[in-house]
């Protein structure tokens, strides 16, 4: 999580780019060749589908890209609204066009429904949060089934370093970091870069290998690569060690090596699962706990098949003992149903529930939704769950007896409920002509970004006094 401390900072920093766009162009210039050939490379792997979220955008150099060369739809999403209205300028001086859909919002609370996105994007912005895990349920939440999680240019942490403090930019040093930097020693002491973020108390942070690899852990098919180089394109590891990483036989796992040793870069993609796929017409692959021992489908009338055995109560089915202690079954029924429900008799394993979701839409302006309120759906199942929403939720807006809706004096959309229900029980209310149709907030553009912080975050933030103040 990302205090508000941090939140400030990152809006007060940000705003600097918005009057200082001309040498902002000057240093992504010589980067474009590079960030074009990893979403070739991402291309060409198959997990670059739109519509696309990119999170922490900034300028919306990458949506530019994006749009401009693949002509892939993406929204760029960042909490510093003069950053992404920086981006008309940006794009005219390096030659493309803006990106034609830019929000201000807080990425711990995206404003948009379950399952929007195919793609989502964070580039160099992972490591700005001091506990990245509820952004990562915020992706998770609005990632559609199979959809694509890109990360690039995250830093891991060097272990070979006494880390006495952080330098300027790679890119902006000169005199004696410099040469130090050149001769590959400046790393041994300090870290490379982040000292002006830190200034302004930016969250600064590296990451570790593990650290990395236990946030990703939910996602599936995880493609790491691991870079020995810094920001700025200054070398990590020494001459011999860069020798290594090109010669040898298996690049990838030294490359790992090196990166857990002299720090450097991580790139990748990575998928969310999906919960049952379907192998033939009637056949479907379930994913289960395998402590779950029981099964139902509410509303499916019939019989079907699991593992080759049939059952007839699909109220409150015992899954066949073939089944036990696997994480996979096998069903055989006419058809998809609306909801599949899993759960163990002793309730060693909580109830989890499946349903079949929508496609993302094609215009992901569609699905924005109201960052100031949560309401239940049709798949909320009170009284079978644990309530965990209720425990979730800090300010005691849900009352386990009156499930309709929460509290509209307590409840601040803050989002905890959400991750809290496992059932998609509930959900932000879709804008209609950008307007909420639970609180009525109407969420206007100024200029080309349309502003979808909260009124409450706005307020504790400062926001209009951070972003109109003088450049410093």
């Amino acid at each position: 999580m990302q205090s508000e401390r941090s939140k400030r900072a990152e809006i007060a920093f940000r705003r600097h780019h918005y009057w200082s766009v001309g040498a902002q162009a000057e240093y992504f210039r010589p980067l474009l060749s590079g960030r074009r050939d990893f979403f070739s490379a991402v291309a060409m792997n198959g997990r670059l589908k739109p519509p696309i979220l990119e999170i922490g955008a900034e300028y919306g150099l990458n949506g530019m890209i994006l749009e401009g060369e693949l002509d892939l739809p993406t929204i760029c999403l960042d909490l510093s609204s003069r950053a992404l209205q920086a981006s008309t300028i940006l794009s005219r001086l390096l030659g493309y066009r803006p990106p034609s859909k830019r929000i201000a919002a807080d990425a711990e609370r995206l404003p948009f429904t379950a399952g929007s996105f195919n793609t989502v994007l964070l580039w160099g912005a992972l490591h700005h949060f001091d506990d990245p895990t509820l952004v990562l349920k915020e992706i998770w939440r609005v990632l559609a089934e199979d959809g694509a999680l890109l990360i690039a240019e995250e830093p891991i942490k060097r272990r070979l370093s006494l880390n006495l403090g952080h330098t300027i930019g790679a890119d902006r040093m000169n005199g004696i970091s410099k040469l130090l930097l050149k001769m590959h020693l400046l790393p041994w002491f300090m870290h490379i870069g982040g000292r002006q973020e830190i200034a302004h108390e930016v969250t600064e942070r590296d990451l570790t290998i593990k650290e990395l690899e236990e946030l990703l852990a939910g996602f599936e098919s995880r493609e790491l690569i691991y870079f020995p180089r810094l920001t700025g394109g200054a070398p990590a590891a020494g001459p011999l060690a860069l020798w290594l990483w090109r010669n040898l036989v298996r690049p990838q796992r030294l490359n790992e090596s090196l990166s857990r040793w002299f720090g450097g870069m991580v790139f990748g993609w990575m998928a969310k699962p999906r919960p049952f796929r379907a192998l033939s017409p009637n056949r479907y692959i379930v994913r289960k706990h395998p402590n779950h021992d029981r099964i139902a489908l509410p509303g499916f009338e019939g019989a079907l098949l699991c593992d080759g055995q049939t059952l007839r109560e699909i109220e409150m089915a015992i899954l066949p003992e073939s089944t036990k202690g696997k994480s996979l079954i096998l069903l055989d029924m006419p058809r998809l149903p609306r909801r599949i429900d899993l759960w163990a008799h002793d309730r060693s394993v909580g109830l989890v529930s499946y349903h079949v979701s929508p496609s993302p839409r094609e215009e992901p302006l569609s699905s924005l939704a109201c960052p100031e309120c949560v309401v239940f759906t049709e798949y909320c199942i009170l009284g079978t769950c644990k309530t965990e929403c209720v425990a979730a939720c800090p300010n005691n807006a849900l009352a386990p007896s009156d499930p309709v809706m929460p509290v509209r004096n307590s409840c601040d959309g803050c989002g905890w409920c959400l991750h809290a229900c496992a059932y998609g029980g509930l959900e932000r209310p879709v804008l209609v002509d950008r307007r909420c149709p639970e609180c009525r907030t109407l969420f206007e553009s100024e200029g080309d970004v349309l502003e979808l912080r909260s009124r409450k975050q706005q307020a504790t933030l400062q926001i209009l006094r951070l972003e109109t103040a003088i450049p410093f």
